[in-house]
């Protein structure tokens, strides 16, 4: 008898990606209000003005906008999170509260590769009086190769457990060059994913833009953040046992 042997692709799936990035704001300093104590940090600007670093701005001053990290006492689904607030007596303000690998202190972040065809981003969040968009806007953001930071263009503010895939997003363009520069974002036009993210090219950051935030006590909560990159399937050929024919000589 001579065998026959096909060779039939095998479809191998790839296990899933563990957790790239979690962080539920649990180890907050209560009092402070720094969200250096998780490894983020927290800006602010008012009206496109030069921005200020809220770990010195006196993050919980009187008629003053302040943003880091907080207790759970006024979101008891929470031990602890990041937020923002735009108190009374201030005008529209933008923050913007974002993390970058180590030797910033306290952070966890690592910079990763977004998975093809999907990463994962989602969070929880409570917006108080600030869940509407007649009362501004917010953003997940992104910084690509240690470079400039980018915001997804959906504005999550009337969303309490938003979640989407990193790799089919639009993006806003973001001008932040740190304390004392002007911080703004360009929501005129956008870039896709493609355009940013090439072959090996990282996200090296992320964070949240707050664009126009209200006054009057505003304020946006954050917790539970997660990134989860998903990688597909692999294609393999080998030997398949259905494959294996065997014909008699006749």
């Amino acid at each position: 008898m001579k065998p026959f042997v096909f060779l039939l692709p095998v479809v191998l799936p790839l296990p899933a990606q563990a957790v790239s990035y979690f962080e539920n704001f649990g180890s907050y300093a209560d009092g402070t209000y720094l969200a250096s104590t998780e490894g983020w940090t927290a800006f602010y600007s008012n009206s496109g003005a030069t921005s200020n670093n809220l770990a010195t701005a006196l993050p919980n001053g009187s008629g003053t906008s302040r943003g880091g990290i907080a207790d759970g006492a006024s979101w008891a689904a929470a031990d602890g999170y990041l937020f923002a607030q735009n108190t009374a007596g201030a005008p529209a303000t933008d923050f913007f509260l974002h993390t970058t690998p180590p030797p910033l202190a306290n952070s966890t972040f690592a910079s990763f590769v977004p998975a093809s065809p999907s990463t994962t981003v989602s969070w929880n969040s409570n917006n108080g009086s600030f869940g509407s968009a007649a009362n501004g806007a917010y953003y997940f953001a992104v910084q690509v190769n240690s470079g400039s930071w980018y915001a997804v263009t959906t504005n999550y503010v009337a969303t309490s457990s938003p979640s989407f895939n990193l790799n089919l997003a639009n993006f806003y363009a973001i001008s932040f060059a740190g304390a004392g520069a002007a911080m703004s974002i360009n929501t005129g036009s956008t870039v896709t994913f493609a355009s940013l993210f090439g072959s090996g090219e990282e996200v090296t950051g992320i964070g949240f833009y707050v664009d126009d935030m209200a006054a009057d006590a505003r304020t946006l909560r954050i917790d539970n953040l997660r990134i989860i990159p998903e990688p597909g399937s692999l294609a393999l050929t080998g030997l398949s046992v259905a494959g294996l024919i065997l014909r008699r000589r006749r």
